[in-house]
């Protein structure tokens, strides 16, 4: 019922006078529009009314003089209703309003009758109350829930719900069509989960649930094999559900398919096992070709008479078999990405000490180094740690040599010294044209770094370079 276009005024009715007077005063303090009626339908009762409208114009006429028309044969099928069976009914109407951007305006009647002591139906009690801001709501929730549930089945993804006994309580579109496709079953409401699952799965499916239950969230990737298919893997997450009482009542399992992914992750770790193994290969036979480079070098040395020819032929072959160490401990890095070199040092040591009671100390931070940078500082150690052998030592029966790496946020520092050897006086190190300076200066140039002789006795050197 409608009341845009009319209001009504308040009187004083003939009921009975002791519970008048209370019942006035208890009708005015409700928000509903309240009237009563008699049996021919004229209004005797009104508790508000809207402007426009007084007692005059109102009291003593029928109900439906204030109705709007398409509303009256419904109104009096109610009525009928009412009086024929003594039980009060309610129904709901909606009309036009200005209030509201929807244009609309609902109310909800409720008519119900009054009765005398032997049950006689005297008059008729007509409740209307205002719901539309109920119904715009509610309006408003629906099309909220909609939404959601068009892209709750628009979804590629594969959601369902379950209660604590496993059976399904909602589920997508897209989970009974994989059901359906994977398992030629049809996924029904309340039906258990594990129906629709391969049995193999179950008994770990049901830990998850378990856990699940007890308020843990749970992701893993999951692998299935339905009947004549290939294996599918899903990306699954697990969230506990939680009622109005914060009370965990189900399970939300929402699931990827993430088959096409897997299967691009397998071959692309298939194709970087093939470069892997041919890249260690390279080093390897790099490696192999250098070695027969010095061996073939150590045979000319051979024939070769001339003792400066002889000595240079030697630290050429030394050069070679630093060269050679370098790859070979890239074919036997498992990152073949990188060498530690740490580890090379102490290698090259071992390669180019004249006696064993030469040592090595090693100290700071761990360096790894990628081939680009492998080669010139392998090249730079392995000049320094023949100098000090061939010069700086100068024939003694012991020595020591130590280096210590450090890094910080912008280079990186190599410290060397022999602990018991000198520098000669008359060589320039900055201006030296000897063979192995030279390559010393070329190769730090090369890394962007400089070199420093710090101290001549003994010598000390500051190998400054880029950070790694």
């Amino acid at each position: 019922m409608t009341f845009d276009n009319f209001n009504i005024p308040k009187s004083n009715f003939s009921f009975q006078e002791t519970n008048s007077r209370f019942f006035k005063a208890l009708t005015e303090t409700i928000p509903h529009i309240l009237y009563v009626a008699d049996l021919d339908l004229k209004i005797i009762y009104i508790n508000q009314y809207q402007p426009g409208y007084t007692e005059a114009n109102v009291i003593g006429n029928q109900i439906f003089t204030f109705i709007s028309p398409e509303y009256v044969d419904l109104y009096k099928t109610k009525i009928q209703e009412v009086l024929k069976t003594g039980k009060p009914l309610s129904f709901e109407l909606m009309g036009a309003s200005g209030n509201n951007s929807q244009g609309k305006a609902w109310y909800k009647t409720s008519i119900s009758a009054i009765k005398q002591h032997n049950n006689t139906i005297t008059n008729l009690l007509f409740i209307s109350e205002d719901i539309t801001a109920h119904k715009l709501n509610e309006a408003k929730l629906i099309d909220s829930t909609e939404k959601l549930k068009a892209i709750f089945n628009n979804t590629s993804d594969y959601i369902c719900s379950i209660d604590k006994d496993f059976k399904l309580m909602e589920f997508n579109k897209s989970f009974i069509k994989a059901v359906k496709l994977g398992y030629a079953i049809e996924p029904i409401f309340g039906m258990p989960i594990l129906d629709v699952i391969d049995p193999a799965k179950h008994k770990h499916l049901t830990a998850i649930y378990i856990k699940v239950l007890q308020g843990k969230i749970h992701s893993e990737i999951e692998a299935f094999e339905p009947a004549g298919f290939s294996t599918v893997y899903f990306e699954s997450n697990y969230h506990p559900i939680l009622n109005s009482n914060n009370e965990i009542s189900g399970i939300n399992i929402f699931s990827k398919n993430i088959t096409k992914r897997i299967l691009n992750e397998n071959s692309l770790k298939e194709t970087l096992k093939e470069k892997e193994s041919l890249l260690s290969e390279i080093h390897h036979r790099i490696k192999n070709n250098l070695t027969i480079i010095s061996s073939i070098l150590q045979l000319q040395e051979l024939n070769i008479e001339n003792n400066e020819a002889k000595a240079a032929l030697k630290q050429s072959i030394k050069r070679i078999k630093s060269a050679a160490l370098i790859h070979e401990l890239f074919y036997k890095s498992t990152l073949l990405s990188s060498i530690n070199l740490n580890k090379y040092i102490c290698e090259l040591f071992d390669l180019l000490k004249i006696d064993s009671n030469f040592i090595l100390e090693l100290s700071g931070d761990e360096i790894k180094l990628d081939i680009s940078q492998a080669m010139p500082i392998g090249l730079i150690i392995n000049e320094l740690m023949t100098n000090s052998f061939k010069h700086s030592y100068n024939n003694a029966k012991k020595g020591k040599i130590t280096m210590r790496f450090a890094l910080n946020e912008s280079a990186t520092t190599i410290s060397y010294c022999d602990c018991a050897g000198s520098f000669p006086e008359n060589i320039d190190f900055d201006n030296s044209t000897s063979t192995g300076l030279t390559l010393i200066h070329t190769f730090v140039k090369q890394l962007d770094g400089t070199i420093k002789l710090t101290e001549r006795i003994p010598p000390k050197y500051v190998i400054s370079l880029p950070k790694f």
